[in-house]
């Protein structure tokens, strides 16, 4: 019997960054939140899809690119 030690991964949900964001930026920031419109969204897609998708270590180069 080999002597691994299985280790589950941490479980992370869904929250929603963008308002949050939104919120963070126009509070300390000089500039319109709407100026981050899509930087917040490619953010929250790319977060999106590496909470919601199966562990594989593919999964990490098509994160990336």
């Amino acid at each position: 019997m080999p002597n691994l030690l299985s280790i589950p991964f941490k479980k992370t949900y869904t929250i929603d960054i963008k308002e949050a964001s939104r919120r963070y930026i126009s509070d300390h920031a000089r500039t319109h939140p709407d100026e981050f419109r899509d930087d917040i969204k490619v953010w929250f897609d790319l977060r999106k899809e590496a909470v919601n998708e199966m562990v594989h270590a593919g999964r990490v180069d098509s994160i990336l690119t």
